[in-house]
């Protein structure tokens, strides 16, 4: 089968896990043995062309995750990121010709003008799958605050099917887009994962605990030193809390020292994933109250796989997949909850080890790409199945496109002026 995927950003372009498992879902596919073409962004760095032959980098964007950029945004950034980019509907379509692809498989869309790029699909009765990791069909909505408004009639005039990570993100998504009854529901996954590993448990004497990710206030970071410093007040000594990630490591730092864990907390910035791995291995404890928004974060389940046991939030995405108290523990990101259940670990009330080891059986029977990828490609038969694309209406389509960009431009200008 020929798939085209489509994603505003590729490996080595990342800023988050949605990117990352685009390409782990290519790479897959690929070894499955189908034909897998990739249409991403102009890198913003020199990328090396060696075995990437794959990877067409053709689409333009205005760079929507470069703070920068961002704050010297046009009043054409937000058409151009969400509603339409002529020329990248004019590249869509060249290559849908010359390639004639089975089916398209789109990804994160933001950056690309990404309703052009469907409603192109959509008038060529090219078949697509939209794999969801976050509220994106919403995202693409807002365009001069018409969410609501623009989310239904996007919705009237699309055919195509969704896989959603979780009902956190189907939510958000139809609260602005209705897609109910085209959604397959599969979680993210990890690669490489092992039946059982062989790793220290906490006996007692030295609990290790560790975060890992972006140092936001959306991760729930900042309330860790007020846990530790807490716990550390109730006589609870044999703790450490070793934290990996970019972001406001200034404010953390702080944080550390005005509660007075220096002594307890280390921050190690960014590191690479095998490295973290390793540390997975050796901690007890992964202490994650990310929000509740968070649509389903990769982390709790890199860390399970390793048998180190994540605290969780009782809601959120990731929460939907894992148990309490069988493959993880859970509870309210606040700084009370994350201090009591600490505390009964340290005090050795719960069953660590036997959590850890069935984590680690969950992630790699339910989480591994191996155990999610099959159900993929089911979605992308079905659809590939259900039509083809209809010849002749590429140059019909690029006229309506540059149609709706000149009525779009003229809108927005018109609106400037009037302010």
């Amino acid at each position: 089968m020929k798939i085209l995927a489509i994603s505003n950003l590729y490996p080595p372009e990342v800023v988050g896990g949605y990117e990352v498992q685009c390409s782990e879902a290519v790479d897959g596919l690929r070894r499955l043995g189908h034909d897998v073409r990739v249409l991403t962004t102009v890198p913003r760095r020199p990328i090396p062309a060696q075995q990437e032959s794959h990877v067409l980098r053709l689409l333009r964007t205005p760079d929507v995750y470069s703070p920068q950029r961002v704050a010297l945004r046009s009043p054409f950034w937000e058409f151009e990121s969400n509603l339409l980019n002529a020329e990248n509907v004019y590249i869509l379509l060249e290559i849908l010709q010359a390639w004639e692809p089975d089916v398209c498989y789109l990804w994160n869309l933001v950056a690309v003008g990404g309703l052009g790029v469907l409603a192109a699909l959509e008038q060529v009765q090219m078949p697509w799958v939209w794999h969801l990791g976050d509220s994106i069909p919403a995202d693409l909505c807002n365009f001069g605050g018409e969410l609501r408004a623009l989310g239904a009639q996007v919705a009237t005039h699309i055919s195509g099917r969704f896989i959603v990570c979780s009902q956190t993100v189907l939510d958000a998504v139809e609260r602005v887009v209705p897609i109910g009854g085209r959604t397959r529901m599969l979680p993210n996954w990890v690669l490489g994962t092992a039946e059982s590993v062989e790793r220290p448990y906490y006996d007692g004497q030295s609990l290790r605990m560790v975060f890992a990710g972006r140092v936001a206030e959306e991760k729930g970071v900042f309330i860790l030193p007020e846990v530790v410093a807490r716990l550390v007040e109730r006589g609870h000594t044999n703790l450490s809390l070793e934290i990996f990630g970019e972001g406001d490591l200034r404010r953390l730092a702080h944080l550390v020292s005005e509660h007075g864990v220096t002594d307890y907390v280390t921050q190690h910035g960014p590191v690479p994933k095998a490295e973290l791995r390793q540390w997975f291995r050796q901690a007890d404890l992964l202490v994650f109250p990310t929000s509740a928004n968070d649509a389903m974060p990769l982390v709790p389940l890199e860390a399970a796989a390793e048998g180190c046991v994540p605290i969780i939030p009782a809601v959120s995405g990731i929460s939907e997949w894992l148990i309490d108290g069988v493959s993880c523990l859970k509870a309210d990101a606040t700084t009370d909850a994350y201090v009591e259940v600490i505390g009964q670990v340290l005090r050795q009330k719960v069953p660590l080890e036997e959590i850890s080891r069935h984590g680690v059986r969950s992630v790699h029977s339910d989480f591994d790409i191996h155990a999610v990828l099959p159900a993929v490609e089911r979605e992308l038969v079905l659809a590939a199945g259900a039509g083809r694309m209809a010849p002749g209406r590429s140059t019909d389509v690029q006229r309506l496109a540059l149609v709706a960009d000149a009525i779009l431009r003229r809108y927005v200008m018109e609106t400037v002026t009037s302010l």
